[in-house]
């Protein structure tokens, strides 16, 4: 919790940079304060799977109400994806697995726990 929070701003400044010619950015600061804040209260209750309801949310937002394209929030979430990737070290592998469960993409590399030899 401690570690995404302090990372969260660097995650936000990435997506700002390479989404907000793509999407409005009152949207675009909408969906980063609520998709941050849930991913904080995910953490605390100790359960990222808790997020899972939020992208609904998002994707409402984004599709019904402000009539984005679907691939928005598929572009939205791979973004958050690639920054969370960039700036979260192990101490966030919980949000980057989350991430990369719902995109369908394996966790990278150097996110990947190390099991014991035995």
């Amino acid at each position: 919790l401690d570690h995404f929070r302090s990372r969260q701003a660097m995650i936000e400044a990435e997506i700002w940079e390479h989404i907000s010619g793509q999407m409005p950015k009152r949207m675009l600061a909408i969906a980063n304060l609520s998709f941050g804040r849930n991913i904080i209260a995910a953490l605390m209750l100790g359960n990222m799977d808790y997020l899972n309801p939020d992208i609904d949310w998002i994707e409402g937002l984004l599709v019904n109400h402000h009539q984005m394209p679907e691939e928005a929030l598929e572009g939205y979430l791979k973004t958050y994806y690639a920054a969370a990737v960039r700036h979260l070290d192990e101490r966030g592998q919980v949000v980057i697995e989350w991430l990369s469960r719902l995109l369908g993409v394996p966790m990278p590399v150097q996110q990947r726990v190390q099991q014991p030899t035995r």
